[in-house]
């Protein structure tokens, strides 16, 4: 099943035939490691989505791990350190044309050696890549495609965690206002149709927060015909903004990490340029057991109407001021201060504090005056600079 989304005149091209797949997170892990290793593409994503990947002119997905046989943990707190195996570049060969982004926080997870691993395997192959790479330099290249008489450039950023490049190691390409928006600009001054990937938002929350929102609307604004936010692990919304097309969310193509309902459904992005116009069509998937696969029409017509849906949603701001103040008001509230600024980091205080002391204990570590100061501390450029000056030497 495809729903179409979204269709623009692109001015600059004609008699242009071109198909592109866009999917989010990409994991192989150790539930599914004999069929990657045996190469069984067609048993990892099924017959209908091969020939889906087979008809494209470019795949695009989301690598979320570095690929390496390293042990070389990169210390971080508040997440795993996750990695895939070389042998999965077998089943990534047969998904050519190949374009896998790593912008992202976990691409960084095995240090130096996973980054540099990631990117030979992957040269090795024939598998191009984007969104990182051995410094914050390297990280930060576009990729412009020459498909069929039209240019198709691809930007990736992410917000800024553990696994972003510096100037002196490898990791992400890090969203940074003074350089991201003058670069997608000068990218689409290049190109013909300009995706931007974007790994950002709150994981299993299927809608945009006012900050990122407003991001993603300036990317738009400064070129981008698609942005597409990846990361959430879960279908999200979308909107229509000043004649772009904005996703908050795909889910996952295939991760077989955690058992939740949200992982279990994701969408893949496809698009169709024909002769100068490009439509944007959502082909919905689903996890089968440690695989994926295109799911029944029952299915699919009820991911479908759930997206679109969420999507109605948003288009009332108070909505997604009013829906995002509730996702935070609960348990993310206690693990986000107890766990994350406190230093607490156990899940099992920070239900006692919401169930037996109804948030109070919070409250209380958190006074006026403590909630005032910190807020200062996070909001003030040359505070924040200072602060995370000190942290990093640490």
């Amino acid at each position: 099943m495809k729903y179409n989304l979204f269709s623009k005149t692109i001015d600059t091209i004609k008699e242009v035939d071109a198909r592109i797949i866009i999917g989010a997170d990409f994991v192989p892990t150790d539930s599914n490691k004999i069929l990657f290793q045996n190469q069984e593409t067609h048993k990892i994503f099924g017959d209908d989505l091969c020939k889906l990947f087979q008809q494209s002119d470019l795949n695009i997905l989301n690598l979320e791990a570095p690929i390496t046989t390293s042990q070389e943990k990169l210390f971080k707190v508040g997440g795993p350190n996750l990695k895939t195996y070389p042998e999965c570049i077998c089943v990534l060969k047969d998904l050519k044309p190949l374009l896998l982004s790593g912008a992202n926080n976990h691409i960084r997870d095995y240090e130096d050696c996973g980054i540099h691993e990631t990117l030979s395997l992957l040269s090795n192959a024939g598998i191009n890549s984007i969104g990182f790479g051995i410094n914050k330099e390297n990280a930060r290249q576009p990729k412009i495609y020459q498909i069929n008489g039209a240019k198709i450039g691809v930007y990736s950023c992410s917000e800024n965690e553990f696994c972003c490049a510096s100037d002196s190691h490898g990791g992400g390409n890090g969203y940074d206002p003074l350089y991201t928006f003058d670069e997608i600009r000068d990218l689409k001054g290049k190109c013909n149709i300009l995706i931007v990937l974007f790994h950002a938002g709150r994981e299993n929350y299927r809608y945009p927060s006012l900050q990122l929102q407003r991001i993603c609307r300036k990317m738009s604004e400064v070129g981008a015909d698609l942005v597409i936010c990846q990361h959430s692990h879960c279908i999200g919304s979308f909107e229509i903004y000043k004649n772009s097309l904005i996703v908050y969310g795909q889910g996952n193509v295939l991760f077989d990490y955690i058992q939740r309902d949200e992982w279990a459904t994701a969408i893949l992005l496809e698009l169709k340029i024909s002769n100068n116009i490009l439509d944007v069509s959502v082909i919905p998937i689903m996890k089968n057991k440690n695989c994926v696969t295109i799911p029944d029409q029952t299915s699919a017509t009820r991911i479908v109407k759930d997206f679109l849906s969420r999507s109605e949603n948003i288009k009332d701001p108070n909505f997604v001021k009013q829906e995002w103040a509730h996702f935070l008001s609960g348990n993310q509230k206690q693990i986000l201060l107890l766990s994350g600024v406190l230093g607490i980091n156990n899940r099992i205080l920070a239900a006692i504090d919401r169930i037996i002391f109804k948030g109070k204990l919070t409250d209380k570590l958190f006074s006026k005056q403590r909630s005032q100061l910190l807020l200062n501390y996070i909001r003030c450029e040359s505070i924040r600079e200072s602060l995370m000056t000190l942290l990093n030497k640490q």
